[in-house]
């Protein structure tokens, strides 16, 4: 999401503000050339860096943490053995 604001601010930035447009034809223009300067010298390709590993395992984990948080105290004591230990080991 970074990247989209940055772009739009961009944009704001070097021709909006600073613009003054007759027409919408000429504010259509003007970004559209901001559009095609930009993608000419300052566009970078996105390159993945995380691990889906890590990234699955991750949300697994998070995932068990709101499904065993978001019971009522009274569920937590009647839980299985093997999520009481999930619990312990997610929390302590």
């Amino acid at each position: 999401m970074n990247a989209v604001e940055d772009f739009f601010g961009k944009l704001a930035r070097r021709r909006l503000r600073c613009g003054a447009y007759d027409s919408i034809k000429d504010l259509k223009k003007s970004i559209l050339d901001f559009i095609e300067l930009h993608n000419e010298k300052e566009a970078k390709p996105f390159k993945w860096k995380a691990d889906p590993v890590r990234l699955v395992a991750s949300c697994q984990i998070g995932y068990q943490r709101l499904r065993l948080t978001t019971r009522k105290p009274s569920e937590l004591c009647a839980l299985r053995s093997d999520d009481q230990r999930t619990l312990r080991r997610l929390f302590n």
